[in-house]
């Protein structure tokens, strides 16, 4: 069982898209949830990782997919623990994707009349 999230992640790895079955996709990435700390007066970005999964229809979304492209994540996040090599007890956060919205970067004009936005209007009487 998991808690059902929502979160801006940037993808961190170039993505991974398999054929796990026919006509059945899985798109595997890491993600970092970038998040704002403030220590002795001065604010940092860190970030939390996650091991992303998606299957089904969501994959056509995430197919296109690259490294530093911004989303909107919703699904289910995991805390998964294994032992590793060493004996030790190891653990991760691991989000199953339901869904995925791509984040156009807000710095990048979309046509070429929102650039011409910003040129004064000379007809403007004030």
């Amino acid at each position: 069982m998991g808690i059902q999230s929502t979160a801006f992640a940037i993808v961190a790895s170039d993505p991974e898209c398999k054929e796990y079955k026919p006509d059945r996709h899985m798109w595997k990435a890491r993600l970092k949830v970038p998040k704002e700390i403030t220590k002795n007066g001065e604010t940092y970005t860190v970030h939390d990782w996650l091991n992303a999964v998606a299957f089904g229809n969501v994959v056509e979304t995430l197919r296109q997919a690259v490294q530093n492209d911004g989303f909107i994540f919703t699904g289910e996040i995991r805390l998964e623990k294994w032992q590793g090599r060493d004996g030790n007890e190891r653990s991760s956060l691991s989000f199953n994707v339901k869904s995925a919205y791509k984040v156009v970067d807000a710095n990048a004009p979309t046509s070429d009349s929102d650039s011409q936005r910003d040129v004064p209007d000379e007809d403007i009487p004030f």
